[in-house]
């Protein structure tokens, strides 16, 4: 004689509709092929280095990337980031034109923290190692009149190692 096996809890659950939800009068209808691609195919993500002194609040002034708004279409990604790696924040095209592109701020983070202020400013050289972005990657700069001795080091550690050789001769 044949038992029949319970129904595994998922089964039962996906049955049994849910009380506390109230049905609704209105269809659903399933997800269609002709309605799914791969993203890369429906919109684009850009990189964005930000020039120095832009806040994250100046992009969402649509006269802002007006050099670049032909490039832009609607649910476009941009990932920006400040040229001094203080901030990071992600938008997302709303619309655009040839000189405008409304956009909407969808994330944006804080990369300077107070440990950091401290730690530099304590600093008993007349240099700062600061990284003044991806094109001027990281530098050394003279304390007193803010002139670049040395820049585009690919690392802090290499910016550092160059300003203690430097300081060991003379600098």
């Amino acid at each position: 004689m044949a038992t029949k096996q319970p129904a595994a809890p998922a089964a039962v659950a996906a049955q049994a509709p849910s009380p506390s939800v109230p049905k609704e009068d209105r269809k659903v209808e399933q997800m269609n092929p002709t309605r799914m691609s791969e993203a890369e195919f429906q919109r684009s993500i850009y990189v964005c280095t930000a020039h120095a002194n832009t806040k994250p609040t100046d992009l969402l002034d649509p006269a802002y990337w007006a050099h670049v708004s032909a490039k832009l279409k609607p649910w476009d990604h941009l990932e920006v980031r400040a040229d001094d790696a203080t901030w990071y924040a992600e938008f997302i095209v709303l619309e655009a034109g040839r000189t405008w592109a409304k956009v909407h701020m969808l994330n944006c983070q804080s990369l300077t923290s107070a440990d950091v202020a401290a730690s530099q400013a304590a600093s008993l050289t007349p240099y700062d190692v600061v990284y003044r972005g991806e094109h001027a990657k990281w530098s050394v700069v003279r304390k007193v009149d803010r002139e670049v001795v040395h820049e585009n080091e690919a690392t802090q550690g290499g910016a550092i190692d160059w300003l203690n050789e430097r300081l060991k001769a003379g600098l």
